[in-house]
């Protein structure tokens, strides 16, 4: 069974990769905030949606490649919506602690 090239599956493989150096930046950056003994900011809502992009990126994959249903494009949208709204929060979040200084 010869796998036919998709563009939608190679844009889901970068969205991968740029969602684990996200993920990547984003673990490196707390662990250098943690030793500083700073305020966590906006990188844990960071990296969790990064991890949540790896994870509808891996559905959308699933649904192109093996077609098992529609359910994982569904899927693949809902966790990407998930990831969005993290981001949103972490960024207002952000936003209020640098109003406070």
């Amino acid at each position: 069974m010869a796998i036919e090239f998709d563009l939608k599956v190679l844009v889901d493989v970068i969205g991968i990769v740029i969602s684990l150096i996200l993920g990547f930046f984003c673990y490196s950056s707390l662990e250098m905030i943690k030793r500083l003994k700073l305020q966590a900011s906006m990188f844990t809502p960071v990296l969790m949606a990064g991890i949540i992009f790896v994870f509808g990126s891996v559905m959308s994959i699933f649904h192109s490649l093996l077609m098992l249903g529609e359910i994982f494009e569904l899927l693949h949208h809902v966790f990407w919506a998930v990831g969005l709204a993290i981001l949103t929060y972490g960024a207002y979040s952000y936003g209020k602690m640098l109003k406070r200084m």
